[in-house]
């Protein structure tokens, strides 16, 4: 629903490095930039998702997220948990292009950085002098606005830059 615009308790996150440096440097070229890190495993660990599993990472259905669930969050209104990291359906093609992830949030209001001892995540700051020379390099990869956002309006896009 964030990508249409309807507020939710979910932060977007995606498992590619070169998607994550796209949407860090395609705007506000005079400041700065940053793209953020995130340990999901470590993260979950915080808010008491383990698994024997290695790496384990729930999915969106998984029962493991049962008090995360809009019904259960909606149906109680006293439970505080930390936020964690789930794995979504990429039933899109805008989900599939950007390997999409989300960081579910509950009612506790903590920033992911302020979480435990903040090992599970980090930032690598972008010089805004950088972005332009990033963006032209990741689009010599083919990473570009209609690979991350695969639909009519794209193509148009970057054509436009292309001219």
């Amino acid at each position: 629903m964030q990508h249409h615009g309807v507020p939710t308790r979910l932060l977007d996150w995606t498992e590619s490095p070169l998607a994550a440096l796209y949407f860090a440097c395609k705007e506000n070229f005079k400041t700065d930039g940053a793209l953020w890190c995130v340990l999901p495993v470590e993260l979950n660990k915080n808010a008491s998702i383990a698994s024997e599993e290695d790496g384990f990472i729930p999915g969106t259905s998984d029962h493991a997220l049962a008090n995360y669930a809009p019904s259960s969050f909606a149906g109680e209104g006293v439970t505080e948990m930390f936020p964690l990291a789930a794995i979504s359906n990429r039933n899109t093609p805008r989900m599939q292009a950007q390997q999409g992830t989300f960081i579910i949030f509950h009612r506790r209001r903590t920033s992911i950085e302020a979480i435990g001892d903040s090992s599970h995540v980090w930032r690598y700051i972008i010089p805004a002098g950088s972005k332009r020379d990033i963006l032209d390099e990741l689009r010599l990869c083919g990473v570009n606005e209609f690979q991350l956002f695969p639909e009519l309006p794209s193509i148009g896009s970057v054509i436009r830059s292309q001219l």
